[in-house]
């Protein structure tokens, strides 16, 4: 990004690395933003576990794969004459993050919390866990399952593009549904064709509140028609001076011409 927003900075200066022995907050991002899939060489594994996500067995090795020449070429001179082939001996992996979150998922349990340094330096927290409960920014228009329940339901992409999401849940409690992509205000949420309340998630994602039952939701971005409007108004100007431009009077040549014949002084006369 060229202008990075100021959320963006800050959520991504709270999720960096301690230190090369603590990596944990970017195992935190990568849970968070649903990166469930990472390349590197296969000895990282112990590293991942025990740096980024310590405590338990969370990467794991999905593919072993080696890099060599495409086929007829026997010795490559450049990158793009090199493949990935599986190979259970390569020695390069895709390693499987079974903590990161799906990228739409039902929470029963949330919290709300209007300060945005405080969500941030909450879901940031090594003892929250993002699984259980979800950070919203107000309060939603349902009322949260009984204390010590935590039922979710399940949510399945009908469609998705850069501006528009279909998604069909199940939900088996009043629920947070929350989509894993960026929050920006010009989103719309739609549940069962009625616009709701779309909210604010774990600081930097959207979200909507479902009641009980099956529901069709869709996110769509709509944005105000304030962009529109200055676009129109700059075209609209250009095409007057473009109008106008014919129309503006020339200066004959003579009028150039007759000040520096003026000017020139005058010869004396001969003999």
């Amino acid at each position: 990004m060229p202008r990075m927003p100021q959320d963006d900075q800050e959520y991504l200066r709270k999720l960096g690395p301690v230190s090369d022995s603590d990596l944990t907050p970017a195992g935190r991002l990568w849970q968070l933003t649903n990166a469930r899939y990472v390349l590197g060489m296969k000895a990282f594994l112990p590293i991942l576990n025990e740096r980024v996500a310590p405590g338990g067995e969370s990467f794991r090795v999905h593919t072993s794969f080696a890099i060599v020449p495409k086929p007829g070429i026997i010795e490559a001179r450049s990158y793009e004459e090199l493949t990935a082939v599986e190979n259970p001996d390569g020695p390069f992996a895709l390693f499987e993050n079974t903590q990161a979150l799906p990228r739409a998922l039902l929470i029963s349990k949330w919290q709300v919390n209007t300060n945005e340094e405080a969500a941030l330096n909450q879901i940031a927290d090594r003892g929250f866990d993002p699984k259980q409960m979800v950070i919203i920014d107000e309060n939603p228009s349902i009322v949260a399952a009984p204390a010590g329940t935590n039922t979710s339901g399940t949510v399945d992409y009908v469609s998705y593009s850069p501006k528009d999401v279909k998604l069909k849940a199940k939900a088996e409690a009043p629920a947070i549904l929350l989509l894993n992509d960026r929050y920006d205000p010009e989103w719309r949420v739609y549940v069962d064709g009625k616009q709701e309340k779309l909210l604010r998630c774990n600081y930097i994602m959207r979200g909507v509140a479902v009641g009980p039952g099956n529901h069709e939701v869709e996110f769509r971005y709509e944005p105000a028609l304030h962009g529109l409007y200055t676009t129109l108004g700059g075209v609209a100007l250009a095409l007057v001076l473009c109008c106008l431009v014919p129309f503006i009077p020339e200066r004959r040549e003579q009028e150039r011409i007759e000040p520096r014949e003026a000017q020139k002084p005058a010869r004396a006369p001969a003999g």
